[in-house]
């Protein structure tokens, strides 16, 4: 799933996720272009990982995910 800000350039991108409660390694996301921040809801049955972007590459935050061993896939939009 992806929200685009208006007033800026910024997307979210959500992921769904397999990681553990406690992340043992610390995420390699920080090093990525365009990343600006990211978090998760790892008590969510997706466990989430969301991720705000100015430009980053969708491909590369999965897999820097997946390359520690954890699943990562987009979240698909839903309507509620």
């Amino acid at each position: 799933m992806r929200i685009q800000s208006i007033t800026t350039k910024k997307e979210v991108f959500v992921f769904r996720t397999n990681l553990p409660e406690k992340v043992p390694v610390k995420l390699p996301l920080d090093h990525l272009p365009g990343v600006i921040e990211w978090n998760t809801d790892l008590e969510d049955c997706d466990r989430i990982l969301r991720v705000v972007s100015e430009g980053a590459n969708l491909n590369e935050v999965i897999h820097s995910i997946k390359a520690l061993g954890y699943q990562c896939e987009e979240l698909e939009d839903k309507c509620f």
